[in-house]
């Protein structure tokens, strides 16, 4: 019937939502689990190469609230799913691109900056991809089950930063240094394109939810809207106004009666 293939779609696309924002954790975890062999590989040679090490890994925390900006921006304006599907490729790209870098000893500085591109990139989109998780999951559920089903993200979210330290304690079990330092620290890595195809089935499977596509209308369609409003209201200046002032997401998370529930949610990660 509709109502069970509905019911199994909901199941499939929290499911792959949830396994979505595990393998992203894990991805984002990685590099903190192996910083120091990334230190060796990356870094000139030095005793400070393992701090250079961790300012990159911490570089990715900084680049966090611009990517819950953009997503959130994609997320009102677009849709929950593409924000979250989106967010999710551009962890899993960077990811395997890291694990495909050449080190130091082959393009000598080139590969520091293009490690911390793709770190950068990395915090970008986890910063996107946590919010937009928590969003079209709950959002697509019955409200009364949101704090049962927001706690899914929360779990996987842990669940992966977990397997993150599960795959690196085995490989350092069972592989030798010189094999760690070698190939074997580029495995994790390279598992992280698993994202994609992650992405791909909820974009396959998922349903879009955009509660705002009234509100965030194209250029096309706010000139078409605009054009009928001066042709039936061309002596009525205000009405025009409201037509020409579009939402903008960001704005309306800047308003004053917004700002202490923005800074709380803020404060509340850091401590």
């Amino acid at each position: 019937t509709t109502t069970t293939t509905k019911r199994n779609t909901n199941q499939i696309q929290t499911i792959a939502g949830v396994l979505g924002n595990v393998l992203e954790w894990y991805d984002f975890a990685l590099y903190g689990f192996f910083s120091d062999i990334i230190a060796q590989v990356f870094f000139p040679p030095g005793q400070d190469n393992l701090l250079l090490s961790y300012i990159v890994f911490g570089g990715a925390f900084v680049a966090r609230p611009f990517g819950g900006l953009i997503a959130g921006h994609i997320g009102d304006k677009h849709g929950r799913k593409r924000a979250l599907v989106m967010s999710m490729i551009s962890m899993s790209i960077p990811t395997f691109v890291m694990g495909c870098l050449p080190g130091y000893d082959v393009i000598g500085g080139w590969s520091t900056a293009l490690l911390i591109i793709c770190r950068l990139a990395q915090g970008l989109s986890v910063g996107g991809q946590l919010p937009a998780s928590v969003v079209y999951t709950v959002e697509t559920k019955p409200r009364e089950h949101w704090g049962y089903y927001g706690a899914y993200v929360s779990f996987a979210a842990g669940a992966g930063s977990m397997l993150g330290n599960l795959v690196g304690a085995f490989l350092r079990q069972f592989l030798t240094d010189a094999q760690l330092l070698s190939w074997g620290w580029r495995i994790p890595f390279l598992s992280g394109i698993l994202m994609a195809a992650v992405a791909g089935l909820l974009q396959v499977v998922g349903e879009e939810h955009n509660p705002n596509e009234a509100e965030y209308n194209s250029t096309h369609e706010s000139n078409s809207s605009i054009g009928e409003v001066v042709e039936e209201s061309e002596h009525n200046s205000s009405v025009v106004a409201s037509f020409l002032e579009e939402k903008h997401p960001i704005k309306e998370a800047l308003k004053k009666e917004n700002l202490p529930a923005l800074f709380s949610s803020m404060l509340v990660p850091m401590l």
